[in-house]
Order: C-alpha cells, then sequence, then structure tokens
C-alpha cells in the first residue's frame, strides 16, 4: 500500500453517475456526503465512506492498483452553495 492523497473531504457531498457496485451498491442521482476513507488490508483496497439521505452507510471500494482518478467515472462533485 501506498499513501494516496485524501480525494473527498469531510462533508463534500456527490452525486452518483450511474448504478453500480464497488463494495455498496448506489443509484444513479443518489446524493451522498462524505464522512471518512480507510484501507482494507483484506482487499487491498481504499475504503471510501459516505451517507445517503436516509443515513444510510455506503463505502466505495478502490483497489490500490486502480488510478486515484477513478473516481470520477462514479461520482460528480456537487458544488458548495454560495449564500450572500
Amino acid at each position: 500500500m501506498s499513501y494516496r492523497r485524501p480525494i473527498f473531504e469531510p462533508g463534500e457531498s456527490v452525486r452518483v453517475k450511474s448504478d453500480f457496485r464497488l463494495g455498496s451498491t448506489f443509484r444513479e442521482g443518489e446524493v451522498l456526503v462524505f464522512q471518512r476513507d480507510g484501507y482494507s488490508r483484506y482487499d487491498n483496497s481504499f475504503v471510501y465512506e459516505f451517507l445517503n439521505a436516509t443515513g444510510e452507510l455506503k463505502s466505495w471500494y478502490l483497489h490500490e492498483d486502480k488510478p486515484i482518478d477513478l473516481w470520477r467515472d462514479f461520482f460528480k462533485p456537487i458544488p458548495d452553495r454560495i449564500s450572500n
């Protein structure tokens, strides 16, 4: 395992681009809030944990051999709202 810079910041929101299953089941259009990341030695994968609108914890696994930018194939960032 090698160190990787964090992909997401705690509290950051993303939208799921299409249905997929990599750890948990994700549904197109689902909005998720990033909670934390970790590493699974058993899976040789980085694990990213999110909460959905109902409070369900969802885990996305990114194998250590995969490029870090692969997250963009699955999630779209939701920009922070700017209040005036």
